[in-house]
């Protein structure tokens, strides 16, 4: 089956596609997200630092 791995697991489960294709805006909306939060959630602290 298609099982989310991370930090954003339990939240992307519940966006699980029913058919066994997962479809191309899911992969890129974890892809996004993989890359905005490989540094981890401080960008968000010094987003408005300048």
């Amino acid at each position: 089956g298609w099982a989310p791995v991370g930090s954003f697991a339990g939240q992307l489960y519940a966006i699980r596609p029913y058919s066994a294709h997962v479809p191309r805006a899911v992969t890129a909306l974890v892809a996004y997200l993989r890359e905005a939060l490989a540094g981890g959630f401080a960008t968000e602290a010094t987003h408005g630092a300048d």
